[in-house]
């Protein structure tokens, strides 16, 4: 369901997850930050009103994927708001008007 790989979570948040010989992430705090990437998602696809028919991370456009990294940084610092206005301005032309 993440619009971000666990690789770029641990690239935007500096995480420094342990690895396996090969390069695959098997740092035992992975699930936990997955989740994150989960949460992260969840936040950006209901802002965007794409619940339904949502992207995942192989599709997700770089605006998307650059919002969920910020919402993931809110989300992991712990911010009131893990929808700033910086990701409001980046999702601006993917959300559909509400109507009144």
């Amino acid at each position: 369901m993440a619009l971000v790989s666990l690789d770029d979570l641990d690239f935007q948040l500096r995480l420094d997850l342990s690895r396996d010989g090969s390069g695959t992430i098997d740092d035992p705090l992975a699930p936990q930050f997955q989740k994150l990437a989960d949460r992260a998602s969840v936040v950006v696809l209901r802002h965007v009103k794409r619940e339904d028919d949502p992207w995942s991370e192989a599709d997700a456009p770089d605006d998307i994927r650059a919002a969920t990294l910020i919402v993931a940084r809110n989300l992991w610092d712990e911010v009131d708001e893990p929808l700033s206005e910086a990701v409001v301005n980046l999702l601006r032309g993917r959300r559909d008007p509400t109507l009144a």
